[in-house]
């Protein structure tokens, strides 16, 4: 479906002023600006990795980034690919 502001805004308040990851299957960083811009200043930063199989959803440097995560959005799409 399409995206909710107020659900949005809820979930970027959640994440305490940290860092958000954004995984999904396909689609590029659409989240980014959106989430920095539905509550200014809700978060310290948003990456989002595009995984198109399990060998990138092991990659070291993702882990690490969804290892120290204050909040981590699924963006939908098949989660079986990763």
């Amino acid at each position: 479906g399409t995206d909710v502001d107020a659900a949005a805004a809820w979930f970027v308040k959640r994440a305490g002023g940290g860092d958000v990851v954004v995984l999904r299957t396909s689609g590029g960083s659409g989240y980014n600006d959106y989430f920095y811009q539905i509550v200014p200043g809700a978060v310290n930063s948003v990456s989002t990795f595009v995984m198109a199989n399990t060998q990138a959803a092991s990659d070291p440097f993702l882990l690490g980034r969804v290892a120290n995560a204050t909040a981590i959005f699924w963006a939908g799409g098949d989660q079986w690919t990763y």
